[in-house]
């Protein structure tokens, strides 16, 4: 009987611990990150404008490091056209034609406008991150209803 506790303990334990969650960074080090262009926003939660709520499980992400913008994030909505690619669901594009512009926020934290100028169904990118390194991310596109993420910048990336 003693196996079957060890297994359900080390079950128990091990559930709900995501890997790119292992800490959530300090105020510096988001700053640090934001201001060099170099940060990882990981999605927890996405907000489609028609629907509930929804936890996400699997690591879906917005890199951004220095001029490029890398998109892996799901997308639960209403599409305006098809997309010529069948094959690809979601938000995936990379990018290296933005317009990246940083504001502080009055009670801490920034929000970080990034427009794509590149042809793309996805036209802005709009992140609000807090002090202590949650955020929230909101995406506008030309043919499709705009969708919210909340989630974290990581650690360790």
């Amino acid at each position: 009987m003693k196996p079957v506790a060890l297994i359900l303990a080390a079950v128990l334990l091990f559930t709900g611990i995501h890997p790119a969650a292992a800490q959530h960074p300090d105020e510096p080090t988001v700053s640090q990150k934001i201001g060099r262009k170099q940060f990882v926003f990981v999605a927890q939660t996405v907000l489609p404008l028609r629907s509930m709520v929804r936890q996400i499980s699997g690591l879906y992400e917005l890199r951004i490091s220095g001029d490029s913008v890398l998109a892996d994030l799901p997308y639960f909505g209403r599409a305006y056209s098809a997309p010529m690619d069948m094959t690809g669901g979601g938000i995936r594009f990379t990018s290296v034609k933005n317009a990246y512009t940083v504001k502080n926020r009055k009670k801490g934290g920034w929000d970080i406008a990034i427009r794509i100028n590149e042809p793309n169904d996805v036209r802005e990118l709009n992140l609000s991150v807090f002090p202590n390194g949650t955020a929230s991310l909101r995406v506008t596109s030309t043919n499709r209803d705009p969708i919210s993420f909340n989630g974290f910048i990581a650690t360790g990336r």
